[in-house]
């Protein structure tokens, strides 16, 4: 069901029903109740919920494939009166074996699970294990207050490989979900690629993670959809969409992703109250050596170092990371060391000392303002322990955690519900809009050209509607009507985008019609009135897309030509050819047998591009193929003087009239691709006449050689000379005459080519081919200049 533009709006606090019929779906309108209702429940939930402290503990550590050889209370110890409600405790590099990539192997765990109970069983109360979730040498272990295990439920977990192949689980992401009392909480341990200069791929790391990294929903949901109904008050994957984007965020209601892929069994990382993220991120310090480095670190200047950080900088960019928070950073780098020491890395490779070790989390986008919703008490390293490479991370905080008061709650739902149970006996919808009519102006082939026309729903009930035809039973293929169907709340606008693109497979279905872009659709509102919509256009004719026969049998341009004219050269040609003979004198000139516009293309090639490198697979300019199209359906010459002059697009002011865009006309910047890196020239502008030669001729609505000889060829088998004269009896005769004449351009230009790059039959062969163009000549065609009949047509 389409409600917006935007994957994410508000919903109007008016009606947000059409009353139920016959036609209405079951599930439509429970979608429509459970978005209203979510709505208001998040905007009404100060009246039901209610926030307590809960003190979470955060730490990682790479321990480079050693098991533990000395006590872990120096990194999970705390002051007293400040032990944590639960630690989450994250490995980098915990099995480093081979083994490890292929077979499960839990024993690691069980090794550092034991140090980190008898590390925990000092504290004030007493933990248990949670959960653990592990992928080859990373893993993540949660450990609660036995007294707060009651109120932990919902507990999913996920894993992501994103190492070699973009698959292996040396690097990558475990992911621990579950419910505290009624917040969502999620952690993440990540291991991003290694190495300083590796900043793309660990960018590119955290969006693979970010976006795969899904978990199951729970069984008390459907889908995620219905998660989302049910749990109003919480953040969601589209809150955070715009900062994950790159963008701000911005204060938004609740999501609406009808459509949306995303709609599964399974749950985004974002989507949760609290996002923890820690790991071995690897990023590193920029622009400096691994001497001085060193020397800041011993002269105690941080700050430095800091401003060279390539997270910090990544994310000040919002490369990665954007929407996250990390606390001050006032510990040493913890990489790299010598293992036992406290000494940083002096083995030969002397690898520059880095904080790849970090903890950061999620700006709640619902809680933006809100300082107290999540505190970091601290931040901080372990010099003290020796037995990794890395030093261990810890961070602590005090997050905010929701209590759902059930009772009030469900007086608010029983208030909500009588009140849409009233708003679903309210009025029909109804629509206003200023203008039904779209006027295109004038069009041309290729050229696409869009108009919009925008209703406002001014009732109090959604409007469900549908775009229909009203003079035939299908749109014409040429209208391109965006959304055709779809829903509009009370009080929003709906803006219906018409474009209008006449491609050469439909041009023979224009010219020659009177008013042929004509057309009259319906917007159909169910149980309102319907609204006619005229769309219309000035046809300004083509060539592109019409047949050999008619082409010959038209001596002026066809954009000069009136409708009634070009309709009456069709109706003569049904079932008629002229036979017109042609000269075999070289080169090849103009005749009614020919189309006049091919030989335009053929004559410019031929007096520009004999020395222009790469004849025929330079690159076109967009701009330049539209000025020629124009041209050739026009009837006008060729401006060479600007076409010839280098232009720099990248300096150039198309607003000027020295610019391309001035022999069109119009400009179409946000319609053809960025060319800004071409300067304009002979090169560029030959390159553009052969890419428009290419569209001509794949653009006939029957090929030079017609579909049934080409058939009856492959048939055949292709069985020589003999049998070619039979096939050309059967090709039609302006059909023959355009094929001998292109045959000697291109025997013509493999002569007398004098620039870089092959142009051989071989190459033309192919590029035909390549293209789609139905002829294909021989190479023996082009070294003979006999008679019609000894020519070969394959």
């Amino acid at each position: 069901m389409y409600l917006s533009h935007q994957s994410n709006i508000t919903v109007p606090t008016g009606n947000p029903f059409i009353q139920s019929n016959m036609m209405m779906v079951e599930s439509g309108i429970r979608e429509i109740k459970e978005l209203w209702m979510a709505k208001e429940l998040r905007g009404q939930k100060e009246q039901f919920c209610s926030y307590s402290d809960l003190k979470i503990f955060c730490g990682t550590w790479n321990v480079a494939g050693e098991n533990p050889s000395e006590s872990l209370r120096p990194w999970l110890g705390t002051l007293p009166g400040e032990t944590p409600d639960i630690y989450i405790l994250s490995f980098q590099e915990m099995d480093l074996s081979t083994e490890a990539f292929l077979v499960y192997d839990n024993s690691k765990e069980g090794i550092w699970s034991y140090e980190i109970e008898k590390a925990l069983g000092v504290q004030e109360v007493p933990y248990t294990k949670v959960i653990s979730k592990q992928l080859v040498g990373m893993l993540i272990l949660i450990y609660s207050k036995v007294e707060h295990v009651e109120i932990i439920s919902e507990i999913t977990t996920a894993s992501i490989g994103t190492g070699l192949l973009g698959m292996i689980g040396n690097k990558g992401a475990v992911g621990v979900r579950m419910r505290i009392r009624d917040s969502y909480f999620t952690f993440v341990n990540s291991h991003l690629a290694a190495d300083q200069n590796m900043v793309d791929k660990r960018n590119l790391d955290f969006k693979d993670i970010s976006e795969k990294l899904t978990f199951p929903t729970s069984p008390a949901y459907e889908d995620s959809l219905y998660y989302y109904y049910k749990n109003p008050w919480v953040s969601t994957f589209y809150d955070f969409l715009p900062a994950k984007n790159g963008g701000s965020f911005s204060p938004i209601g609740v999501m609406t992703p009808f459509g949306d892929k995303r709609v599964s069994k399974f749950l985004s990382v974002f989507d949760t109250d609290h996002l923890f993220w820690m790991g071995d991120l690897n990023y590193r310090i920029a622009n400096m050596s691994e001497v001085m480095v060193k020397s800041h670190i011993s002269q105690g200047n941080l700050r430095e170092l800091l401003e060279n950080d390539q997270l910090l900088n990544e994310k000040k960019a919002k490369r990665v990371f954007n929407g996250f928070d990390e606390a001050r950073i006032n510990f040493n780098p913890t990489y790299k060391y010598d293992i036992g020491t406290s000494v940083y890395d002096s083995s030969e490779k002397r690898r520059s000392p880095a904080w790849c070790d970090r903890v950061l989390w999620m700006k709640n986008p619902l809680k933006w303002t809100d300082r107290r919703w999540i505190q970091c008490t601290n931040y901080n390293s372990i010099p003290v322990m020796v037995s990794s490479d890395h030093k261990p991370v810890n961070a602590t905080f005090i997050a905010q955690m929701r209590h759902l008061d059930k009772k009030k709650l469900d007086e608010c739902i029983t208030d909500l519900t009588r009140q849409l149970d009233k708003l679903e006996n309210e009025s029909l919808p109804i629509l206003e809009f200023k203008e039904n009519d779209c006027f295109f102006g004038n069009v041309e082939v290729l050229v696409p050209v869009s108009r919009s026309i925008t209703f406002k729903n001014i009732g109090k009930v959604i409007a469900d509607f549908t775009v229909q035809s009203a003079d035939t039973k299908f749109i014409p293929p040429w209208y391109t009507i965006t959304p055709n169907s779809g829903s509009i709340f009370p009080g929003e606008l709906l803006t219906i985008d018409i474009q209008l693109l006449i491609k050469p497979e439909h041009v023979i279905h224009l010219n020659g019609k009177q008013n042929p872009l004509t057309y009259n659709s319906i917007l159909n509102i169910k149980r309102g009135n319907d609204h006619f919509m005229t769309f219309s256009g000035d046809w300004l004719g083509t060539v592109f897309g019409e047949n050999i026969t008619f082409l010959c049998n038209i001596l002026e341009p066809i954009q000069s030509l009136s409708f009634d004219k070009v309709k009456s050269i069709k109706d003569r040609l049904k079932g008629d050819t002229e036979s017109i003979a042609i000269s075999d004198d070289q080169p090849p000139i103009p005749n009614s047998s020919t189309p006049k516009e091919l030989y335009r293309l053929l004559d410019f090639i031929y007096k520009h591009g004999m020395e222009v490198n790469d004849l025929f697979s330079g690159f076109s300019d967009p701009f330049v193929s539209e000025y020629i199209r124009k041209c050739i359906d026009s009837g006008e010459e060729f401006n060479t003087s600007l076409l010839f002059e280098n232009i720099d697009c990248q300096n150039q002011d198309f607003s000027t009239d020295t610019s391309i865009e001035s022999f069109t006309g119009e400009t179409h910047h946000s319609l053809l691709p960025d060319v800004s890196h071409i300067s304009k020239g002979k090169a560029v502008a030959v390159h553009s006449v052969v890419d428009t030669l290419i569209l001509f001729l794949n653009s006939l609505s029957e090929p030079i050689i017609p579909f049934h000889i080409q058939e009856k060829c492959i048939a055949d088998g292709y069985l020589g000379i003999g049998k070619a004269e039979e096939y050309i009896k059967d090709i039609p005769d302006s059909s023959l005459k355009t094929f001998i004449y292109l045959t000697r351009f291109f025997s013509q230009v493999c002569k007398e080519y004098q620039g870089k790059g092959i142009v051989d039959p071989e190459s033309i062969g192919n590029l035909l081919c390549l293209n789609n163009v139905s002829i294909n000549i021989c190479s023996h065609s082009f070294e003979s200049t006999s008679t019609p009949t000894t020519r070969s047509a394959h």
